[in-house]
């Protein structure tokens, strides 16, 4: 079972029982970060954080840069375990990429661009751009990236629709 706790600006935040019933006399608040809130307190209540998400109370701060927590359902005030996962900072990348009609690129293809006579295909992975090749037909250029992008990224590769 799940319980509500009421923070400010009229936000409710969903937690386990158990969560609730550790942390109910601590004020929480809604922080805003960009378009989303927050469940945040500033009291401190881990090592080395001045201020305090609920959600690293709930499951605990990434071991080191590379990772983030995701919230399954994209709600952020859904801070139950089954909501929240470790994910790595570029499969985060892969899954929230904007959709290839937005793009305004040299290709109508994810990772493929065109330079004076050749397609090209690039992937990012861990911060660092990987050639992956050079090609005639954008198409060949696209197929190559999903290919690559398939055993980097797994199920959550963004792909090329072919």
């Amino acid at each position: 079972m799940a319980k509500y706790f009421e923070i400010t600006q009229g936000k409710k935040v969903l937690v386990d029982d158990d969560i609730y019933e550790k942390y109910k006399d601590i004020p929480f608040h809604a922080s805003k970060v960009k378009t989303k809130f927050y469940a945040r307190t500033s009291r401190t209540l881990m090592k080395h954080s001045v201020r305090t998400y609920l959600h690293h109370l709930v499951i605990g701060l990434p071991l080191n840069k590379q990772w983030m927590i995701c919230f399954k359902d994209g709600n952020t005030l859904n801070c139950t375990r089954q909501n929240l996962q470790y994910i790595r900072h570029s499969d985060n990348t892969q899954r929230k990429s904007k959709i290839q009609k937005e793009r305004k690129k040299s290709s109508k293809y994810l990772g493929v661009s065109f330079i004076p006579a050749r397609y090209t295909a690039r992937i990012k992975f861990d911060g660092k751009i990987i050639n992956i090749g050079s090609y005639m037909t954008e198409k060949e250029a696209a197929v190559a990236y999903n290919v690559y992008a398939k055993n980097l990224f797994g199920e959550n590769a963004k792909l090329n629709n072919l």
